[in-house]
């Protein structure tokens, strides 16, 4: 991703402070987001138990179906996320086409490995 297209993509990033035992995301919650952990780290309960660490994201299922969760995410590290909702997304593609397209390219991506795991 060229420098532009960074800058664009951390303005329209809402950092959100975690601590340690805090719910981050509770399973059947209705939140069309992509989250990247920007330092910390989480833990996923679903069928399986998955952690992320930092430089991780999670969320793309929903970000792009718009399906409710189906896991909860819950803070096992305190640190900072890096969320960006879909809305957000929107006004990126009008703003900047093309740093929307790289992040739409990787978070397809990244459900695509997802559903091979």
């Amino acid at each position: 991703m060229e420098k532009w297209d960074e800058k664009m993509l951390l303005l329209h990033l809402v950092p959100i402070e975690m601590g340690t035992s805090q719910w981050i995301i509770r399973k059947n919650t209705n939140d069309r987001s992509l989250f990247i952990v920007g330092s910390g780290e989480v833990t996923i309960f679903g069928r399986t138990t998955t952690t992320i660490k930092d430089g991780g994201i999670f969320g793309c299922h929903e970000f792009v179906t718009g399906n409710k969760w189906e896991v909860d995410v819950i803070c096992n590290k305190a640190g900072t996320l890096l969320k960006l909702d879909y809305d957000t997304f929107t006004d990126l593609v009008d703003t900047s086409s093309k740093a929307a397209a790289n992040i739409w390219r990787r978070v397809v991506k990244r459900l695509c490995w997802d559903m091979i795991d």
